[in-house]
């Protein structure tokens, strides 16, 4: 894989191990979204490879594509699966797999497949919730009042943000400007241009329609093209790499003022 493009690239070259690997997986996610139609019209070929004794690992190697992925498509031709919720009962549950090949050959690329496979999934979602809590937990030790998902969920309040504040909050973000916040989302992962105006604008957007304006904070950092993004556009969201912010002090909009951990 190529390195990162200018626009992804942070300002410092002090980058964490936990910004790169999260470039180089949403570059992943976007190369398979890219080229996956094109390998699901040739799957019949793949599965003529794999019964000449390729292995399914193999055959994704020499496509560059996740062996995980590969192998659900195999597995829907080669099984005769009538829908993809018995394909992905079957890829969750290999061993109910017919076919002693075809069985071993799924359960090797599910372990070698660190970006696409159920594991993979759990650990991605994992890292995520550490982080939703590391939020919260920083939030009480400055005594914010706040309301979490669930809190919010169980009010019949659906596509919320990770935390709704409740009382609004003065941050100051990286460019010095200072912002009022209702709300605050997570996000365990680099924010790449790309990323942000794809998949977080049009979510946080939501949030900002229905709570006002608010906060992401991405935990792993992000590129000069979200904040240049930002100050083009009337997003009414501020992005920041930590919390507290790097200010000296934080201000709750009923007059109290937050010394900073």
């Amino acid at each position: 894989m190529s390195l990162p493009r200018a626009e992804e690239r942070p300002e410092s070259q002090d980058v964490s191990l936990d910004a790169l690997l999260s470039i180089r997986h949403q570059r992943l996610v976007r190369h398979v979204k890219a080229v996956s139609g094109d390998h699901r019209r040739h799957v019949l070929a793949y599965c003529r490879q794999y019964e000449a004794g390729q292995s399914i690992h193999e055959i994704a190697r020499r496509l560059c594509y996740p062996p995980y992925l590969l192998a659900r498509m195999l597995v829907e031709v080669l099984c005769k699966v009538g829908t993809r919720t018995k394909v992905t009962e079957l890829m969750r549950a290999p061993h109910l797999i017919a076919n002693h090949r075809l069985r071993r050959e799924v359960m090797h690329c599910i372990a070698v497949d660190r970006d696409f496979s159920p594991g993979a999934d759990r650990v991605s979602r994992s890292i995520g919730l550490d982080y939703e809590r590391e939020l919260q937990l920083r939030l009480r030790a400055l005594a914010i009042p706040f309301e979490d998902e669930a809190m919010l969920r169980a009010r019949g309040l659906p596509k919320t943000p990770d935390v709704r504040l409740s009382v609004p909050l003065g941050v100051v973000d990286a460019c010095g400007k200072h912002h009022v916040v209702n709300w605050i989302d997570s996000k365990a992962l680099y924010g790449t241009r790309e990323t942000f105006e794809g998949e977080v604008l049009p979510q946080v957007t939501r949030y900002v329609n229905r709570f006002g304006p608010g906060c992401v904070v991405f935990w792993f950092g992000f590129c000069p093209g979200v904040q240049e993004l930002l100050s083009l556009q009337e997003c009414h969201v501020v992005v920041i790499d930590d919390f507290p912010p790097p200010v000296e002090k934080l201000v709750l909009l009923n007059g109290d003022v937050l010394e900073r951990m």
